[in-house]
């Protein structure tokens, strides 16, 4: 079967738009079935990238006694960390 000149021009113009369509129906399946999926990699590059941009930061400042992290850590962020973790030597 052979296709008429304008069938011709028509069939790539189809093909390409349904290449660009299956990514995003594909995305959209995945966070209509799997939401948990979707939160935990983006949990996941947050925070890759928050770690990245600390360590960048930290790499251009001055050293600190590992007595004012713990210090640190306990009052704010974690305050479960205790004295066996200050005890701790690595």
């Amino acid at each position: 079967m052979s296709l008429t000149p304008q069938h011709q021009e028509q069939t790539p113009i189809i093909i390409d738009q349904r290449l660009k369509d299956a990514p995003k129906a594909a995305f959209i399946e995945v966070m209509q079935e799997c939401p948990d999926l979707i939160r935990d990699v983006l949990e996941e590059t947050l925070e890759d990238i928050t770690l990245t941009r600390a360590i960048k930061e930290g790499e251009g400042s001055g050293k600190v006694r590992r007595e004012e992290v713990f210090a640190l850590l306990r009052g704010r962020a974690w305050p479960c960390i205790g004295q066996d973790y200050e005890n701790h030597t690595m």
